[in-house]
């Protein structure tokens, strides 16, 4: 009853917004999509896509989806641990943890020194300076449980082994670093980091394995019978072009948000 409901919202938040929903997907599945081989889908393979607020799951086995899950902790969470661990604000503890952050240790973590004296942050920090060592071992523990509760829900699925000997992590916190590592230990599997695959229209910006569940939902449509008859295919590209050729009435953009928002 809650998923028809959040459902419902969703329809009528972009209905008035003047835009028609064609069609839902679970995003584990479109993660699985952008950024698994088919070989790996056949074989049999775990998805785990690490996003902020959460970490969605799948399992691919004989080509086809066969079970998904999500648990509600994902890489916002750690961002929170580095902010009240350190006493910094959550976007300058987003930096460390994309710059420095590291889900294992090294003999070289208690050398490399980590200056917090930021311009914007100074006035609230005591300790101008910590050690890698620190920070890792803050961020450790919530990499550890994301992937430890993971674990425990596939096993508790039944369908552990039909997940094969493969564990395909992506989504913005896979590129945490000895997170390939840390995975590969805690599932006594073998692992690989994924990207999306590329698309022809999707900027740079939108290449990385953030953007995984996204890029899904784009091969999903271009998959989609009807959507591939209709012929109407979303290509970012098709934005620019239109306002190139339209820029004396490139005023609708802020009407629309004047009216939507």
């Amino acid at each position: 009853m809650l998923f028809r409901s959040a459902v419902k919202n969703i329809r009528n938040c972009l209905a008035k917004c003047h835009i028609n929903v064609r069609d839902f997907i679970v995003s584990s599945y479109a993660s699985g999509l952008a950024s698994l081989t088919d070989d790996e889908k056949e074989i049999g393979v775990t998805c785990l896509d690490i996003g902020a607020g959460n970490t969605s799951i799948a399992i691919f086995s004989e080509g086809y989806p066969i079970y998904f899950d999500s648990i509600p902790v994902g890489g916002l969470h750690i961002t929170k641990d580095i902010a009240l661990g350190l006493s910094v604000s959550q976007p300058f503890a987003e930096r460390l943890k994309v710059i420095y952050g590291s889900a294992v240790s090294t003999d070289s973590d208690d050398l490399d020194r980590i200056d917090l004296a930021d311009e914007n942050e100074a006035a609230s920090i005591s300790n101008k300076a910590i050690t890698k060592a620190e920070l890792t071992a803050i961020i450790k523990p919530r990499v550890e449980e994301i992937l430890e509760m993971a674990k425990a829900n596939l096993e508790k699925s039944g369908l552990y082994g039909a997940a094969g000997n493969k564990v395909v992590i992506t989504g913005g916190s896979s590129q945490l670093q000895g997170i390939k590592e840390i995975t590969s230990y805690i599932f006594n599997k073998h692992v690989r980091v994924a990207k999306p695959q590329e698309l022809q229209g999707i900027p740079e910006s939108a290449k990385g394995a953030a953007f995984s569940t996204a890029v899904g939902m784009l091969i999903h449509a271009a998959k989609n019978k009807e959507v591939a008859d209709s012929k109407t295919i979303f290509n970012p590209m098709d934005i620019v072009n239109s306002n190139k050729k339209t820029s004396g009435k490139s005023n609708w953009v802020v009407e629309w948000f004047k009216k939507n928002f």
